[in-house]
Formats: C-alpha cells, sequence, structure tokens
C-alpha cells in the first residue's frame, strides 16, 4: 500500500478482520477509531505472526522485515508503533525494532499480555539484558496500568519521561443492555477457556451448593484449551444452567452483553481485558479479579466486585449478592457504565495515541 507522505507503521500479530485474541481487537477498534479521526497520519498494519499454522510465523516475519527495511530506506515510515507480547512475540519484535533502530526510526513500544512479569522471571540473565534493551530504545513505551508502569521501570530502566499509561479503550454502544434490567440474573464469562482466566475456579464457584438453590443461568463463551469444562459442567450438575456457545463474533458477542446483566472474569493474570471494557459499555455488574489493570479499572463495591485470584469460596460470595441483590446489580452496572464513559471509550483512547506519537516524533 504505497503512501505519498510518512506514515505509521503498526506492527499487529495479525490483522483484525481475520480474528484473533485480546490485542488484534484492540488494534481494530483503535484502527475504526483512528480512520475517523480528522487529521490524523496515514497508517499502515504490518503483520508478523499470521494467524495460520506456528511454523508460517517465519515467513511472515520476514516478509514483514523485508517491507519494513525497503519502506525505512525510502524514508516513507515516520514511526513504528510495535505491540508486543511476552514469548515469541517479544522476539520477533526484537527484530523489528533492531531494523527501525538502523534508520533511526522512532519506535513506540506497546505492552499486552498478562503473563509478561513470569515471562521476563523465567529468562537467562542475558536474554533478560537483550529484551532490556529493546525497551530502553523506545522513545515511548505504552502500558496499560500503573502496575505495569512500576515493573518495566524497575525491571529494564527506560528513561525517564517515556513510560506511558493508556488504557486499552473499546467503542461506545447506544443502549447499555445489562443495566437495570428487571429479569432473573444472568451471568455472563466471555475470554480464553483457560485455568489463567479462572474458569477451573468459576466453575467450582457455581456449583456451590448455596449458588445451586438460587435462581440463574449463565453462559461461558469463548475457545481455549479447557475444552473439558463441558464435562466439568456436567460432573457439577450445571449443564441445565450453563451453556458453552464457543467462540462469538463481535455481532454474536454483542447480544450475549445485551441478554447479561452480570459479568464475572476470575482471572489470574491479564493486562487489561477488552471483554470486562465491553461488559462496562452495557452497564453489567462486574465481579471480576484485582490482576493485571484490572484494579485500577474496577473499585471494590463502587463499580464492581473483586475477589482473590484462585478462591472460588470468595468469588461464590460476590456472585451470591449480586444474584440475590437486584438494587445492588443495578447499581453496579451504573457505575461501570459511567466509569466506562469517563475513561475507556476507544476515541480517548485514539486521542491519546496521537498524543504520544507527537511526543515520540519530537
Amino acid at each position: 500500500m504505497p503512501q505519498k507522505q510518512p506514515y505509521i507503521m503498526m506492527v499487529v500479530p495479525s490483522l483484525p478482520e481475520q480474528g484473533g485474541g485480546g490485542v488484534v481487537q484492540v488494534i481494530g477498534y483503535l484502527m475504526d477509531a483512528w480512520r475517523e479521526m480528522d487529521g490524523a497520519p496515514p497508517m499502515r498494519l504490518l503483520v508478523t505472526r499470521g494467524r495460520g499454522n506456528i511454523w508460517l510465523a517465519p515467513f511472515y516475519l520476514l516478509r514483514a522485515l523485508c517491507i519494513l527495511t525497503a519502506e525505512c530506506a525510502r524514508g516513507r515510515v515516520a514511526l513504528v508503533h510495535v505491540n508486543v507480547a511476552s514469548r515469541g512475540s517479544t522476539w520477533r519484535k526484537l527484530t523489528v525494532v533492531a531494523v527501525a533502530s538502523l534508520f533511526a526510526v522512532p519506535v513506540v513500544l506497546h505492552l499486552h499480555g498478562g503473563g509478561y512479569r513470569q515471562f521476563v522471571a523465567s529468562l537467562a540473565p542475558i536474554l533478560a539484558r537483550i529484551v532490556g534493551w529493546m525497551f530502553r530504545r523506545a522513545r515511548r513505551i505504552i502500558v496499560l496500568g500503573e502496575a505495569w508502569r512500576e515493573f518495566i521501570q524497575q525491571t529494564f530502566h527506560p528513561a525517564d519521561g517515556n513510560m506511558v499509561v493508556m488504557p486499552n479503550g473499546v467503542p461506545d454502544i447506544a443502549v447499555p443492555g445489562g443495566m437495570g434490567k428487571p429479569t432473573e440474573p444472568r451471568l455472563l464469562f466471555m475470554g480464553r477457556l483457560s485455568r489463567e482466566k479462572g474458569l477451573s475456579d468459576l466453575l467450582e464457584a457455581l456449583a456451590d451448593g448455596s449458588l445451586m438453590a438460587l435462581q440463574w443461568s449463565a453462559v461461558i463463551a469463548g475457545d481455549g484449551p479447557m475444552a473439558d469444562s463441558l464435562q466439568t459442567s456436567n460432573d457439577a450438575k450445571l449443564n441445565s444452567r450453563v451453556s458453552f456457545p464457543g467462540w462469538l463474533s463481535r455481532e454474536q458477542a454483542g447480544v450475549a452483553y445485551s441478554s447479561a446483566n452480570i459479568f464475572v472474569l476470575p482471572s489470574h493474570m491479564e493486562g487489561l481485558s477488552i471483554a470486562l471494557l465491553e461488559a462496562m459499555a452495557h452497564g453489567m455488574a462486574i465481579v471480576a479479579t484485582p490482576v493485571g489493570g484490572h484494579g485500577e479499572v474496577i473499585k471494590d463495591g463502587e463499580n464492581g466486585l473483586l475477589v482473590k485470584p484462585g478462591d472460588s469460596g470468595d468469588l461464590a460470595t460476590a456472585l451470591r449478592e449480586v444474584i440475590v441483590d437486584q438494587d445492588l446489580r443495578q447499581r453496579l452496572g451504573r457505575a461501570a457504565r459511567d466509569s466506562f464513559t469517563a475513561k475507556y471509550m476507544i476515541t480517548r483512547t485514539a486521542e491519546q495515541l496521537r498524543t504520544i506519537y507527537n511526543e515520540a516524533m519530537a
């Protein structure tokens, strides 16, 4: 895609229209908002991983590096925005940052992924120093919350002033579907079906006798390694209460949010969940764990309820509160919606990103 003026090169694992995890989803939302902004510089996506088999990733990366080298050599790239997560994502993005450095093109590094602390802790000292070079090379480092800022600052010691907290954002919706619904409690889990997302804890909590005595239903949506979750629900006699529709498209997810009034995400690790922000946009009562940036978004008792990670008993207690108390559900849902409109709309995120770009290129 030739450009007549220098443009922003946004480095992504795959194209948003091809689907993917939270990183790809937030990039898609950002791109939509970016196109709507007046005077925003042109932006081009560069894929380094692709959606195919993992063995195809080296070919995607080689192609991306060739494109980046050619475009930087022609002076067409004003800035490279690198979205990075743990494991293979970090090693791929290291090569991208190295190429941009050869041509003195400014880099903005955008950290995603809830497991980055564990990833860094697993590295040999020499590899940790190499990763640290990547962070120190960046003109700006975007993190999802203050806890992530502190971690990167203490671990890699980037230059003062280079760290920026920019929470994820999602689009606004016309009608907050879950807010104030007078129907029976309907729970929704949206995310990867994995133990890291707290799915085992959720199933154990839902099977608690005090919850089984109440009237409620639940939808657990997503895909992932816990295919045995269906069997687990049968073992726990939850099959009449819980449905597992699998992965949902954006349109299907919107229907799921609008049909529920309690959102539950008992993750063990997170960056900042897109699904949680979407639930807030729909005015749902939030029950979550204070991991990653969630403790900065959800204030316990104000715009949601926070529970201890890995504690199914604590989770069951919080769920029982919002199931039996309709006034509490409605109050938390309204407060979640207010928090979303004040801080987490994607248009606000896009404007902050433009400011970051201008500072990095100054």
